[in-house]
């Protein structure tokens, strides 16, 4: 478990709530905005506002990499599920591919359209696998390779498109939200055809896929939870806080 406010990234046990690192603020000169833990639970990355990421040692301490290049903060990191692959987002409207182990960046990609601000902290999401990116930017949705950093396809959406984004368990389905319409919308990953639209009573805050893929609950930002057939989109329930 972690916790980050100024520069030190924090690590609890969550079986007893025991403090067991403290990674220090020396590192990173400037507030820490995202974490991702690797797959083995062995390293963590950080992005922050001092435009760099460092991925650390967790029982050490120690720093292992240092990912720098990006011309603004870094927003968003994300371990790929394989754990060879770091994805890092950054307010330069560039999304970098590097490498876990030795932290050469193998690709780098734009993402046009005018994102701003927090607008692309959730604005991309990486596939189980770890080997395509799914990112939205004004009305576009695109599907790129973490391999090649080739462009896959572009969806056009009639409206602007917002965070979440997500891909499904089997990376077949991306959803991504439509706030305009108040609505989620599923898209084919591959084709690009629209599968299903998922209506709100509020804008989209998260969304998630349940672990077998049968469900999709969405969270919207008045405090409710909906629960919908990830198949048929039908509602299922909802929660209310």
């Amino acid at each position: 478990m972690l916790l980050f406010g100024t520069g030190d990234v924090l690590i609890w046990r969550l079986s007893d709530g025991l403090l067991v690192q403290r990674l220090q603020r020396q590192v990173h000169t400037d507030a820490v905005r995202s974490l991702s833990f690797s797959p083995n639970s062995q390293a963590v990355v950080s992005g922050s506002e001092d435009k760099s990421a460092i991925v650390w040692d967790i029982r050490s301490g120690g720093v292992l990499l240092c990912l720098e290049g990006h011309s603004e903060p870094v927003d968003t990191v994300m371990y790929a599920p394989h754990g060879l692959f770091i994805a890092t987002a950054s307010f330069d409207s560039f999304i970098k591919i590097w490498d876990a182990l030795t932290g050469a960046c193998l690709h780098s990609f734009i993402v046009s359209g005018g994102i701003t601000g927090l607008v692309f902290s959730s604005n991309f999401s990486l596939s189980r696998r770890g080997d395509r990116i799914a990112t939205a930017s004004g009305g576009e949705l695109k599907i790129w390779s973490v391999t090649t950093g080739e462009e896959l396809l572009t969806i056009n959406h009639r409206r602007n498109l917002f965070y979440p984004v997500i891909l499904s368990l089997d990376d077949a389905e991306v959803l991504v939200s439509c706030p305009q319409d108040k609505n989620v919308v599923a898209y084919d990953s591959r084709t690009g055809q629209l599968r299903r639209v998922f209506a709100l009573s509020d804008q989209a805050r998260c969304a998630a896929y349940s672990p077998g893929g049968d469900f999709i609950v969405l969270g919207e930002w008045g405090g409710e939870l909906k629960v919908f057939d990830a198949k048929s989109g039908d509602t299922r329930c909802k929660f209310c806080g």
